[in-house]
């Protein structure tokens, strides 16, 4: 998560885009990122406003 260092060896699997909103990209490898599972849990009901900012780790990742 972004400003976030976690040490957590506890991990989940994480849409970037919400599958409930985006069917579509439901199995798109490309819209996966693990989080730490504090970080995932505070997703939870509010994914969409996390879209923007995983999109840029993605990013940052590939430069």
């Amino acid at each position: 998560m972004p400003g976030y260092n976690s040490k957590s060896k506890q991990i989940a699997a994480h849409h970037i885009y919400p599958k409930k909103l985006y069917p579509e990209k439901q199995f798109d490898v490309s819209n996966g990122i693990t989080l730490c599972k504090k970080c995932h849990e505070k997703t939870y009901g509010k994914e969409s406003i996390f879209i923007d900012a995983l999109v840029r780790v993605i990013q940052k990742m590939n430069d």
